[in-house]
């Protein structure tokens, strides 16, 4: 497995009318369209591009919505200082067309772990606080925190995002797609991901991460366009944010290779911090 950090992945995905998908992390191999409102936790980060008669609003990552005015993704989506990002909630199209229903903020302040040194290694979360809070309805609203624990969870997981929909040549997709995901056990994933690495690597997994393995067919995982984004459990119907889609392999999708996410539980004391500080 040839083990990427998907923000090197940076290759143009589509454009509708103004709005364009870019790879910059991870999407979803063999998902479903999600359906309408499905998913309200749910956001685009857009990276604003003024030229000269138009604009080009480039989604680049996604995240989740956890309080009015906060989003957690991941750290590599950090698109550097003066880059203007928006962000985007209420809608599953991306399209130009479909704006109009969305509710677009701008992003005030990118917050990277302090940890992060960039590429495959853990710390891989950030928050993004916008200048406005959301209004909360059917199409936005927010995904709980988890509890604080060590334990990894297990069982299955739901991930969602924009971005490459299969290894073809137009992989792109302006539209919300989403699969049920098997978690995989930390032992048996770097099990795996060490199997496929020379023999004088170091791990790139710690135990602030999760896994989850390749779908039924063997053809299923994250790709290109939309790294940051949630993987929630549901309970009674209300979704838990339990990882941010960190990393995976390529080509995308691999029979028997895992995605790797950033454990949520681990960073609790950190977001707390961050919001807390930042409120104040």
């Amino acid at each position: 497995m040839a083990v990427i950090a998907v923000l090197l992945a940076s290759v143009l995905l589509g454009s509708a009318l103004g709005v364009s998908v870019k790879g910059h992390g991870l999407g979803i191999i063999n998902g479903d369209l999600a359906a309408p409102a499905e998913f309200p936790h749910q956001v685009s980060l857009q990276r604003h591009n003024q030229l000269i008669f138009w604009s080009l609003d480039e989604h680049f990552c996604g995240g989740t919505l956890i309080t009015t005015q906060w989003v957690v993704t991941a750290a590599h989506c950090y698109q550097g200082p003066g880059v203007p990002v928006l962000v985007v909630a209420g809608v599953n199209s991306l399209r130009t067309a479909d704006r109009a229903k969305a509710q677009v903020r701008k992003a005030e302040r990118f917050i990277t772990h302090e940890l992060y040194p960039g590429g495959v290694k853990p710390y891989d979360i950030a928050l993004v606080r916008t200048d406005v809070p959301f209004e909360f309805s059917d199409a936005v609203d927010t995904a709980l925190l988890p509890f604080q624990t060590n334990d990894i969870p297990t069982g299955i997981a739901t991930l969602s995002g924009w971005g490459y929909i299969s290894n073809g040549l137009f992989p792109s997709t302006n539209d919300l797609h989403k699969m049920t995901v098997p978690l995989l056990d930390l032992e048996t994933c770097n099990a795996t991901v060490m199997a496929s690495l020379p023999s004088w690597a170091s791990s790139p997994l710690a135990d602030t991460n999760l896994c989850t393995r390749d779908g039924p067919d063997g053809t299923n995982g994250v790709c290109g366009g939309d790294s940051g984004g949630p993987l929630v459990q549901y309970e009674s119907g209300v979704p838990r944010l339990i990882g941010v889609v960190s990393w995976g392999s390529t080509p995308c999708g691999k029979k028997g290779e895992p995605s790797v996410y950033t454990r949520v539980s681990a960073y609790l004391d950190w977001i707390d911090d961050k919001i807390s500080g930042d409120d104040q």
